[in-house]
């Protein structure tokens, strides 16, 4: 018999509106997809703007039609009025989260909302949101609980260099709420595993660590996009262009691919991404080697 299983889908919340999903929002859709198909009591967890709701098995599929575009989303209820940082799309999404929800409180009442949860619930977080320690203690209420965390790398924390501002040291007091509180730590590779466990255990905690690695969907690019490397040796590239990326290095290797050709030709190299923050430079020479060569291609 399967846990009953809570599934925070914050990240997914906070993303409506916002553009294509991102690595990590791809991942905790995946979850929430497949534990839909799943004979099991299924709940989920969210933060809005104005505190927390709390969604059952038909909250989310409800959900889910929406974040699929099925259905539509609703309209603004008084809340979402009141919510005017958050950007319209969002307002909207929290405003129907709240009509979808079992229960829902401002944000000093959510021991009220896991006091919905069944005996033995596991609490599963995705996403890299809502990961804070009233949370977790709010999770501990419930007999027999558990909670799993899929932390997916630890790079704002081992190359702050590489973060936006600020981004090291919330993400710290994230990994510290997951040391005190996760009783499972997921991670997508071996070598990452290394990382997450050293962090983990040098803020105290103890959990057991499992390695699950991510999953691959069946894939079916235009033809146009495979027009030059039915014969050809080629290169992909996907991940938003961002200083972590490190495609620097991918731009110095065709640079000089180009400049000395090699006798079986140059490869073609596909960047699938789209354009993030602090690479002006970087999108400079990618522009300028587009130009030089017809073996470059950018994909949005």
């Amino acid at each position: 018999m399967l846990r009953p299983v809570c599934l925070d889908v914050t990240r997914l919340v906070s993303r409506v509106g916002a553009g294509s999903h991102t690595g990590i929002d791809r991942t905790e859709y995946a979850y929430l997809r497949e534990l839909l198909d799943l004979e099991m009591r299924l709940f989920g967890l969210a933060r809005t703007a104005t505190g927390y709701v709390l969604l059952d098995r038909g909250g989310l599929r409800s959900l889910k039609a929406r974040l699929d575009g099925v259905e539509p989303w609703g309209r603004y209820d008084v809340a979402a009025m009141l919510s005017r940082r958050l950007s319209p799309a969002r307002r909207t999404a929290e405003a129907d989260l709240r009509r979808l929800s079992i229960a829902h409180a401002r944000k000093g009442g959510l021991l009220r909302i896991a006091s919905g949860l069944p005996a033995g619930c596991l609490y599963l977080n995705t996403g890299h949101s809502n990961l804070a320690k009233p949370v977790f203690d709010a999770i501990r209420q419930v007999g027999d609980a558990r909670a799993a965390v899929l932390v997916h790398d630890t790079i704002p924390v081992r190359r702050p260099d590489l973060q936006r501002p600020g981004t090291p040291s919330r993400f710290d007091k994230k990994l510290l709420a997951v040391a005190n509180g996760a009783d499972i730590v997921i991670c997508t590779t071996g070598t990452e595993r290394g990382h997450v466990e050293r962090e983990i255990c040098n803020r105290g905690g103890r959990p057991v660590f499992v390695t699950a690695p991510l999953g691959i969907e069946e894939f079916n690019p235009p033809s146009a996009c495979l027009a030059d490397t039915t014969r050809e040796s080629s290169f992909v590239v996907v991940g938003t262009i961002e200083p972590r990326k490190n495609l620097r290095l991918l731009i110095d290797v065709w640079t000089a691919l180009v400049a000395d050709p090699p006798a079986t030709g140059v490869p073609s190299l596909h960047v699938v991404r789209q354009r993030g923050w602090e690479t002006p430079n970087v999108l400079a020479r990618l522009d300028e080697l587009k130009a030089r060569t017809s073996r470059v291609h950018e994909h949005g």
